[in-house]
């Protein structure tokens, strides 16, 4: 499934480097999004889910963003960004939304296996922008490597003694780092 969307991405130009928003609340689906973008080297860009629409907005303009996923429910919030991404990159998980592409639909025909597009990146890229809640002034992104993704959430498990059939309940939002790395 993340090597369908990753091969998804790709088809609808998103590259290394390039940025991926998402709003959408924790679920199967955000995380096999997250892993395709790294897969292929690509940001993410997790926004909360109970922002309003400007501050969505205000984020995937800043973040530069070139793709947004949304679940069906927050199609009400998503709509002010068909100017910034275009409409041909703005997708629907779950029900489809009229005028939307539906993820569901557009990964049934991907392959399975990794397009040869996505080879040869460093885990030096961006991962993963997260933007604070703007309480001091407009939101600021900070940005993580995948590098760091990494280096933390093995810090995370070590810290854990887990192993690999430990299983972690994640009860964090997953558009926090937090979430994420645990």
């Amino acid at each position: 499934l993340v090597n369908k969307t990753a091969n998804f991405l790709l088809s609808i130009g998103i590259k290394q480097n390039d940025k991926v928003t998402t709003v959408m609340y924790n679920h199967l689906q955000t995380v096999v999004i997250y892993f395709a973008c790294w897969k292929i080297g690509a940001c993410v860009v997790p926004i909360n889910v109970e922002e309003e629409s400007d501050r969505i907005k205000f984020i995937t303009e800043n973040s530069e963003s070139k793709a947004v996923f949304f679940f069906d429910r927050f199609a009400d919030k998503v709509n002010v960004l068909e100017g910034l991404v275009g409409k041909e990159n703005i997708i629907s998980v779950g029900s489809p939304v009229s005028g939307y592409k539906n993820y569901e639909k557009e990964i049934e025909n991907q392959g399975a296996v990794l397009s040869g597009d996505a080879k040869n990146f460093s885990y030096d890229v961006h991962a993963l922008i997260v933007y604070t809640s703007g309480t001091t002034g407009v939101p600021k992104g900070v940005l993580l490597s995948q590098y760091n993704l990494l280096v933390d959430a093995q810090g995370i498990g070590e810290h854990h003694e887990a192993t690999e059939n430990y299983m972690f309940m994640c009860v964090l939002p997953i558009h926090h780092v937090n979430g994420i790395l645990v």
